[in-house]
């Protein structure tokens, strides 16, 4: 079975963002008017696919080898995180799910014999497997230090050779030699949080009879759910965050990253201001594929004894006994870089998911008697 992705993007009626804001003219519970008003096409500069900064009150946007200041169809609210309706910007839910891409199947087996007059066997083994990509969206980051536990975005400097004219200039005309750039990063590959999960059951089971009045049972059952996860294309946060700092080598005329045992081992420089797709050297130094491992397991052993014992005047005596053992165990296995904090971090949206080796016993015994 499939099932297609379908994002909010791609119907009408989810393309833009619904946001219900307060509405200024309120000035009262009573006065009649209402106190909130309906977004109906949120947009947000910072959050654009192009590179943005927000200078002397103002906000501007890198597009096409110049500057520009961009502008909403109505403007909401304003400052360096403003939201507006319709025009510059982008949509934060455009990336969201409608309905996720799925493809599963499963099959079953069943077997039943009679191993003679007294004794039968039935057996059973039921399978499913399913693929799904939980979340596939770009990275993107601000200046606020939510992004990479405090780190920020990224922030360019006049020594920064992908530095664009029009953007230096500016900078230049209003004293500042550092500039915090907001931006979606949309030319690089997107986060996945792709899921691969197994599940079979086996089940084992003798039946017979104990002289004329009484039946019993054994029966052993195996079950198994194995989820292999992988968040691709997470930014490695201590990589990410060197080559986004890129200088010129004094002596080579290279470009090369700031951070000299980050350029020791190999780091790789990008162009924060490009919209262009990354090369293959950049995408291998600066992004990382999470693997994760969650196996549950259970197993389950079981004997018991149900029919008549004895008759009385009026009626008969009937019983069942039993006792089984159950054994639950769960080990999870992350990635070594999540524990270390370079693909989980604020931003990410990922969280921290400990090792865990844990198991569970139980033994119950059941009695019942009827008279």
């Amino acid at each position: 079975n499939d099932v297609t992705m379908l994002r909010h993007r791609d119907r009408k009626f989810s393309q833009g963002r619904v946001l219900y804001l307060n509405n200024p003219a309120n000035t009262s519970g009573s006065d009649g008017i209402p106190d909130q008003l309906i977004n109906y096409d949120v947009q947000e500069f910072f959050y654009a696919n192009q590179p943005t900064f927000f200078l002397g009150g103002k906000s501007y946007m890198y597009e096409n080898g110049g500057i520009r200041v961009p502008t909403y169809d109505k403007n909401w609210t304003s400052g360096h995180y403003s939201i507006g309706e319709g025009g510059d910007g982008r949509n934060l839910q455009e990336w969201d799910f409608l309905r996720g891409p799925l493809t599963s199947a499963a099959a079953m087996a069943r077997v039943d014999y009679e191993i003679s007059d007294a004794i039968s066997y039935h057996g059973k083994f039921e399978y499913g497997r399913s693929t799904y990509n939980g979340a596939t969206y770009p990275y993107r980051d601000d200046k606020r230090p939510i992004f990479f536990n405090g780190l920020g975005g990224s922030v360019a400097h006049l020594d920064n050779p992908y530095l664009p004219d029009s953007v230096r200039d500016i900078m230049l005309a209003n004293n500042v030699s550092s500039l915090n750039i907001d931006r979606t990063y949309a030319n690089w590959p997107v986060m996945g949080d792709e899921h691969e999960r197994t599940s079979y059951t086996i089940l084992n089971s003798f039946e017979g009879k104990l002289g004329s009045n009484l039946r019993w049972e054994a029966f052993h059952q195996f079950g198994r759910t194995i989820d292999n996860v992988v968040g691709s294309n997470i930014p490695y946060k201590s990589r990410w965050t060197a080559a986004r700092d890129a200088v010129r080598d004094p002596v080579s005329g290279a470009i090369v990253c700031r951070d000299l045992d980050a350029r020791a081992a190999g780091c790789v420089p990008f162009d924060i201001f490009s919209t262009d797709a990354p090369t293959q050297a950049q995408m291998d130094w600066a992004l990382h594929d999470r693997i994760e491992r969650r196996q549950n397991t259970q197993n389950i052993f079981g004997a018991n004894v149900v029919g008549d014992l004895s008759k009385l005047p009026h009626g008969t005596v009937s019983a069942a006994f039993g006792v089984e053992h159950r054994r639950e165990s769960l080990k999870t296995v992350d990635d070594p870089l999540a524990a270390a904090g370079e693909v989980v971090y604020t931003g990410a949206q990922t969280g921290l998911h400990p090792d865990l080796d844990v198991s569970m016993n139980v033994t119950e015994v059941f009695g019942e008697v009827v008279i």
